[in-house]
């Protein structure tokens, strides 16, 4: 539903653009035609990339074509959203007498411009993001943990080996007592992109490293996935929970799997005192609508890139997300944090007023 709905206005914004850009062009007729399609075509990769490819087969693209391709596509959007602005504004200084001389064309390269920016802040390596919960339960000598949450790294998306070095040093240099990783960390199968990931084996946290999967490990063989995280070291968390420290500073981290398996709550913190601080991985956001009906005290999602876009773009993502986008949501007696992920899925590379993160959550009374 998602790919459809995208692909409507992908068409919609297209029209309007070739309306408004195209036709108006002083060219020869085949060249608006061509032109004309170009920009169909663009408007609809998703689709395309679909049906020869599969959503699967994308990482398969080589990543200049990847990123070549999704800057066509988000340049699309850009431009459209400043032909409507240029539009507004030219309306409003008609009933002045004003006219702006070339404006299209001003927004015509400001639209590359902004489409670049987008890029680059798509694969470049995110900045610390530091948050403060509060736990209600937690002892009155509870001290502070330092968790680092990952999420949605998608290696084998056009993300570099080097990129992922710089993303585990940033995170060491952090000194966390645990690191959490909430799923999507790959696009791609075991035996392809084990050699880069073996650069996980660097993170380090007295406590631990665990995870959980996202719906796209479970694209790749969520069985093949879970044996090789465990081989780096990463124990997958499925309807489990491990404690974390002893005594009255106790805290426990469960997680449960976005799709195959169901999610049962009860299962995973089956063994886990009810005084006990739980934090649970769960890569959906949404799935804190069953889960908050339970004893969860902060839940750690990803899935959404945080809308990647501005709005009213990323509320299309809220929209297939139960209104979760990114940041800190109060359900009940369960605090949500969403990031706004570390990484980013190759099929749309931008990053628009969302930035990434790699997020610094210090838990305390």
């Amino acid at each position: 539903m998602f790919f459809v709905g995208a692909s409507i206005v992908m068409f919609m914004i297209a029209f309007v653009v070739i309306h408004f850009l195209v036709i108006p062009l002083q060219i020869p007729i085949g060249f608006k035609f061509l032109f004309s399609l170009l920009i169909l075509l663009i408007s609809q990769k998703m689709v395309i990339f679909s049906m020869f490819f599969r959503t699967e087969g994308f990482y398969r693209l080589p990543t200049w074509f990847m990123i070549s391709t999704g800057f066509l596509q988000i340049w699309l959007i850009i431009l459209f959203l400043l032909m409507m602005i240029g539009i507004v504004i030219s309306l409003i200084l008609l009933l002045f007498h004003i006219e702006i001389p070339h404006l299209m064309s001003v927004l015509f390269i400001l639209s590359i411009f902004v489409t670049a920016d987008g890029i680059w802040n798509t694969f470049k390596v995110p900045e610390v993001k530091e948050i403060q919960i509060a736990l209600k339960n937690a002892p009155e000598d509870f001290e502070p943990l330092k968790i680092i949450q990952l999420s949605d790294l998608h290696i084998g998306s056009g993300f570099s080996k080097e990129w992922l070095q710089d993303v585990v040093h940033r995170t060491n240099n952090q000194n966390p007592d645990v690191i959490l990783i909430t799923g999507d960390t790959i696009d791609g199968y075991p035996q392809e992109l084990l050699p880069q990931l073996e650069l996980l084996k660097q993170l380090k946290a007295p406590l631990g490293v665990y995870m959980v999967l996202g719906n796209h490990e479970y694209y790749f063989g969520a069985k093949q996935w879970t044996k090789a995280f465990e081989s780096l070291g990463i124990p997958v968390l499925s309807n489990q929970s491990v404690i974390l420290r002893e005594g009255t500073q106790s805290v426990a981290v469960g997680g449960v799997p976005s799709l195959g398996e169901k999610p049962d709550i009860q299962a995973t913190f089956k063994n886990i005192k009810e005084d006990i601080p739980r934090i649970l991985m769960a890569h959906y956001p949404n799935q804190v609508l069953d889960f908050s009906r339970n004893k969860i005290d902060l839940q750690l999602s990803g899935h959404t890139h945080g809308g990647q876009m501005f709005w009213p773009f990323n509320q299309l993502v809220g929209r297939f997300n139960d209104g979760f986008i990114k940041g800190l949501y109060f359900i009940k007696d369960t605090i949500l944090y969403v990031s706004s992920g570390t990484g980013l899925w190759g099929g749309f590379p931008v990053r628009l007023m969302t930035p990434s993160e790699i997020t610094m959550i210090i838990l305390k009374r």
